[in-house]
């Protein structure tokens, strides 16, 4: 008889804790149907605040927080393009590949730039290929091949003047970048060991380089390395004109000679005029001799 009792005890055990169970359930059930679409109040805007400010538009130090390479650009060397990215960007985002061609969403330089450089030169990029860095313009052929439409004056040098540089495109001298300018000894060596590009300058027009034109206290040493024998010649005379400077005979402009009569008058008209050539007496000014 008690095996019976204790079963029949359990079993009333085992259902009451289920509606105990079924009972909580169902209040959970309730409680959630209650709070459904609530906002926790963590993150809910109980001020009324969060979406009252009006939307401005994107400064471009926001932009810069994606496009930091491009904000880097325009910091420090953008030049007169360092304004407000809207400005060219009326749109952006707009690019979706396979859908849109990004030639046609980027901003056209014609938005603010009519023709600067003429009715030859449309192809903006073709020389400004970052138009992010508008001055910071690489050597190309493109640009070779378009210096003369900015440049003519020494275009017109190169060509009249002819040197080995008139054989060269700009860009072998003026390599790396637009404005670069070399020294000369990137492809000559000097005429003293204690020469700069200043006194290169001094004598040699860069884009006629032949036309040589140099002052008056010229040291005789800048001549030697073209001329070594007649400096040889002068050095070791013994005549008076050992002493001189080379521009003493040879002023302002390279190649004049003047004539002996400019400093000297020995002989009378008679015998001038039977010898109107100095030299077939005396040989060279750079080496004196008397026949």
């Amino acid at each position: 008889m008690l095996q019976p009792l204790m079963t029949k005890r359990i079993s009333l055990v085992a259902l009451l804790a289920g509606l105990v169970v079924l009972v909580v359930f169902l209040a959970s059930c309730v409680e959630q149907k209650n709070t459904a679409g609530t906002t926790p109040a963590s993150v809910k805007d109980t001020g009324g605040s969060l979406y009252d400010a009006e939307v401005s538009e994107l400064t471009s130090r926001e932009c810069g927080k994606c496009h930091i390479r491009i904000y880097y650009l325009l910091k420090t060397a953008g030049a007169k393009h360092r304004i407000q990215c809207r400005r060219c960007h009326e749109k952006f985002h707009d690019y979706r590949p396979g859908l849109t061609e990004y030639k046609d969403v980027v901003p056209r330089c014609s938005q603010c730039h009519d023709k600067p450089h003429g009715e030859e030169l449309v192809d903006c990029l073709g020389c400004h290929s970052q138009p992010h860095t508008p001055l910071i313009i690489p050597a190309s052929e493109k640009l070779a091949l378009a210096c003369d439409k900015c440049h003519p004056l020494w275009d017109r040098e190169m060509k009249t003047f002819e040197t080995f540089h008139t054989e060269f495109y700009c860009t072998a001298c003026h390599h790396s970048q637009h404005g670069y300018k070399p020294t000369c000894f990137e492809c000559h060596m000097g005429h003293t060991e204690e020469m700069g590009m200043d006194d290169c300058l001094t004598c040699h027009p860069p884009h006629k380089a032949f036309e040589i034109f140099y002052p008056d206290d010229t040291p005789r040493e800048v001549c030697k390395l073209c001329h070594p024998l007649a400096y040889n010649w002068l050095t070791t005379s013994n005549s008076k004109h050992s002493t001189f400077a080379c521009t003493k005979c040879h002023p302002q402009k390279h190649r004049t000679i003047i004539e002996c009569i400019k400093c000297h008058q020995p002989h009378d008209e008679s015998i001038i005029a039977n010898q109107p050539v100095c030299g077939h007496c005396h040989g060279i000014a750079h080496n004196l001799v008397i026949k």
